[in-house]
């Protein structure tokens, strides 16, 4: 087709991060299963780009495959445009890719690039509709109303405070196409994603009408009801690309041009364009006090189903049965899903035994997967979604006698996790300002992790959620009361083990003074941390204080959901420390 160079990835016309099998095409290409990664293919080479958490994964899952691997979480790894410059295309040499799978912003400075070198591009291709013969269907699931005692505010208002925002940018109408932006507008959720409760569906408002586009034969009878009285419109998804391009080029668009696909973009003939942030995003990130009561309740049954893991896991070993890391994650599952407020995994369990632990996010396969053996460290990263709560915990136990290495790090590792929990921070703070709290003790034995040390989360959506964040990079999103946040420091020695404390938090206001208002974080999740990795004369008073009274709380909050010997168990393993 006379194409130099096709970039991919594993997108979805939603720029969702799990996107439904069809589209992982950068997966059926390379074998590279990771959520975060580009892969580019000439003739001759192909080149795959991820971060820092892929780096082993990318390394195993390629191999064999003479695909380059660069990491973009490096400063000096090349990014594409450098590589393509490197590869010394022809003059008039085609780029190919399919823009309903890129963002605007991605394609817009490849085009400005390719106009700059005397390439072109070609925004519609994607070989895989003819190469890939068992490409995975496309399927549609029942679209539902969130019950509104969960949300906290109807989609009415929830309207009004985005046109007040899109006032504000001086704009007529707003695109909004980010799957658990609609959901959390128009209080709808579905399953045509993976691990995120959302519905496939694009949205316009403006400051006279708000229209939602769906695959309306799927919607319950009862979310249609809600959307008439609330007084939105309700149009069929397949009407979605003749709207856009019918808007009169007059009206003032505001795109977000991170959230929304380039092909999209192309159907909107606007002379104004407002590419900026969706005003969708912050207000989303605030949860409501109704959300907040929920989350507060869905931990200690989430907390109670991980204590019923453990427990297994833990008789299981002792009586010598053989466990595979799948048998783990599975069990995970199984057990969350007896509670009737269960929807589903909110991400893809991480079990790691060993050295297994090091692959940031390493995900179990059965047939591939390792034996739980009594010589190493065993990292467990899962989280759920319940009709009116999302988890996400990460807890990292011995199995056998652990080692001194195995305590210091680990302790290390709980220590920036305590930093961070405990801080007290003024209004106004970033999360760039508060990351070195958990890296500070590492850093001073000259140790670290790549990985951010927190992100945003969603309430029944996406478990990876922004515009907040908890990382090195800068980030001009303050901190605000309302947001909640993941708290998960790690350390990995590859080849060894991997080690990761992680708790949900949530940002909530501290105190008020003569100096400005000053806020904290809440510690929501209710797991205890393994006390046979803790060295204890590497915690100060302070630090052993707040374990000890954060496990005080969990035994206080979990033990009425167990049984007996459940109980007994978790008795044991909150014990304070001396």
């Amino acid at each position: 087709n006379n194409i130099s160079l096709f970039i991919c990835n594993n997108m979805d016309p939603y720029l969702n991060e799990q996107a439904p099998e069809y589209w992982k095409v950068r997966e059926w290409l390379s074998g590279f299963s990771g959520s975060n990664g580009l892969l580019a293919v000439t003739e001759n080479t192909a080149a795959l780009w991820s971060d820092s958490r892929y780096v082993l994964q990318a390394q195993l899952e390629t191999k064999g495959k003479e695909i380059l691997f660069f990491n973009e979480s490096l400063p000096d790894s090349p990014n594409l445009v450098q590589w393509i410059k490197g590869l010394r295309l022809a003059n008039k040499s085609v780029i190919a890719l399919d823009g309903r799978c890129f963002n605007i912003s991605f394609v817009n400075s490849l085009e400005a690039f390719c106009k700059e070198n005397g390439f072109s591009t070609e925004l519609r291709s994607n070989p895989a509709e003819e190469l890939w013969k068992k490409r995975p269907s496309v399927t549609f699931s029942t679209i539902y109303l969130m019950p509104p005692e969960y949300t906290g505010e109807p989609s009415s208002q929830k309207i009004l405070s985005i046109r007040k925002k899109m006032n504000e940018q001086n704009a007529d109408g707003l695109i909004v196409t980010a799957l658990d932006d609609i959901a959390w507008c128009f209080n709808l959720r579905g399953n045509d994603a993976l691990y995120s409760p959302i519905a496939n569906a694009c949205a316009y408002i403006s400051e006279k009408e708000a229209v939602i586009f769906i695959h309306t034969s799927k919607a319950t009878p009862e979310l249609l009801t809600y959307l008439h009285n609330e007084g939105i419109i309700v149009a069929d998804y397949d009407k979605w690309d003749k709207f856009i391009s019918s808007l009169s080029p007059d009206l003032k668009i505001c795109i977000d041009p991170f959230k929304c696909n380039a092909y999209f973009n192309s159907l909107i003939s606007s002379k104004y364009k407002i590419f900026a942030s969706s005003p969708i995003e912050l207000l989303k990130s605030v949860k409501n006090s109704t959300e907040i009561e929920y989350e507060r309740k869905v931990m200690p049954y989430d907390g109670a189903a991980l204590c019923r893991l453990f427990y297994w896991i833990e008789k299981e070993l002792s009586e010598g049965h053989t466990l595979y890391e799948s048998q783990v994650a599975d069990k995970i599952a199984e057990i969350r899903s007896v509670h009737p407020a269960y929807l589903s995994e909110s991400f893809a369990a991480i079990v790691g035994y060993g050295a297994n632990g090091a692959i940031v996010h390493y995900h179990p396969e059965k047939g591939k997967d390792r034996i739980l053996e009594k010589d190493s460290l065993l990292l467990i990263d899962t989280g759920a979604h319940y009709i009116h709560g999302t988890t996400d915990i990460t807890r990292t136990i011995a199995l056998g006698s652990p080692t001194k290495d195995m305590c210091r790090d680990f302790t290390l590792v709980l220590k920036g996790h305590i930093a961070l929990a405990n801080v007290i921070f003024p209004e106004g703070t970033r999360g760039s300002q508060l990351d070195v709290l958990a890296r500070q003790f590492l850093w001073k034995e000259c140790m670290g992790y790549l990985h951010g040390t927190g992100h945003g989360i969603g309430y029944v959506l996406n478990v990876h959620e922004g515009p907040q964040n908890i990382r090195l990079e800068e980030n001009p999103t303050v901190l605000l009361p309302g947001m909640l946040l993941s708290n998960e420091p790690g350390y990995y020695r590859e080849g060894y083990y991997g080690i990761r404390c992680e708790n949900t938090i949530l940002v909530k206001k501290y105190r008020e003074t003569e100096n400005g208002n000053f806020l904290c974080f809440d510690t929501l999740s209710l797991y205890p941390f393994d006390l046979n990795l803790i060295d204890s004369t590497l915690l100060s008073e302070k630090e052993r204080n707040w374990l000890n009274n954060y496990h005080k709380r969990v035994y206080e909050e979990l033990s009425p959901l167990l049984n007996t010997e459940e109980r007994m168990w978790l008795e044991e393993k909150t014990q304070p420390l001396p």
